[in-house]
């Protein structure tokens, strides 16, 4: 499979959950957060994943 498919399936799965998540912590805590906890969280993640795939 090539590597555009893999990055995209995973951009996909990573979304979704990213939604499941934010569902999951209530909307009265998600409106409370601002575009820059938003950035913040995305920056975070990408480091995070880079580290694990890293590995």
């Amino acid at each position: 499979m090539p590597i555009t498919y893999v990055v995209i399936i995973r951009s996909i799965i990573s979304f979704f959950t990213l939604i499941f998540f934010i569902r999951l912590i209530g909307k009265q805590q998600v409106a409370q957060l601002t575009f820059f906890d938003y950035v913040n969280d995305i920056e975070e993640d990408f480091i995070f994943t880079k580290v694990v795939f890293a590995l």
